[in-house]
């Protein structure tokens, strides 16, 4: 194999390992599901939109738009896992990564998500001020 073959194999590699095709046949059906917008109430009345393309994740709240990269683990125990990869922002969470547990149920999806960059992940669905934050989504237009 040339040098130049090796450095495209690894770059397969790689880009597979942080892409869909890394993930199994479970959370490629999950990621399927979840196709679309999604809009998040919160206790204020205000609205902020959730739209799945891919295993890319257009967050839009206030008027400030996040895009993170969307890693599913739905074998996980005792609670079903999702990472996001924060990719652009408005502000310093850009390249940090918000580790988080789901739970999808028809036209519902729970997330409880860590602040972006902390290194521990959520075991319950529990909102705790400056560590994690929980949102309830239904499916929208």
């Amino acid at each position: 194999m040339t040098r130049a073959a090796k450095l495209a194999a690894t770059i397969l590699v790689v880009a597979c390992a942080t892409s869909p095709c890394a993930l199994g046949d479970e959370a490629k059906d999950v990621l399927k599901k979840l196709q679309g917008a999604w809009v998040f109430k919160d206790a204020q009345g205000e609205e902020s939109r959730w739209v799945f393309d891919g295993d890319v994740l257009r967050t839009t709240t206030d008027g400030n738009e996040y895009v993170s990269t969307v890693i599913l683990n739905p074998k996980a125990k005792p609670v079903t896992t999702v990472d996001f990869k924060i990719t652009q922002a408005p502000d310093d969470s850009i390249g940090k990564t918000a580790l988080g547990i789901y739970h999808l149920e028809g036209d519902r999806l729970k997330l409880c998500v860590s602040m972006p960059g902390r290194d521990t992940r959520p075991t319950e669905f529990k909102q705790v001020e400056e560590e994690t934050m929980v949102f309830e989504l239904k499916r929208g237009n």
